[in-house]
């Protein structure tokens, strides 16, 4: 699995999201599943809010709203992440 660092803005993790492209890994092996991202405590209510859609949209929409979180809105960020995906 990778290391707790956040897939938008690489801060330290505190949970894990599974996405709708998530695939579990084949019992016995190593590694880190696909549609699985880590997300520190700024961006992990966005990426649960949208998490019925890949990982990789999900992660470049909230990287594109990261603005808005870092002043401090996360229910904007969601908002507007959901408007640019298109609910």
């Amino acid at each position: 699995m990778r290391p707790p660092i956040c897939e938008v803005c690489r801060r330290k993790a505190v949970a894990t999201v599974a996405f709708a492209d998530y695939e579990p890994l084949p019992d016995g092996m190593v590694g880190h599943p696909r549609g699985l991202g880590w997300f520190c405590r700024w961006h992990v209510a966005g990426a649960r809010a949208l998490r019925r859609h890949s990982m990789g949209r999900v992660v470049g929409v909230l990287r594109a709203a990261s603005v808005i979180v870092v002043v401090g809105s996360t229910v904007a960020a969601v908002a507007a992440a959901a408007l640019w995906i298109g609910s």
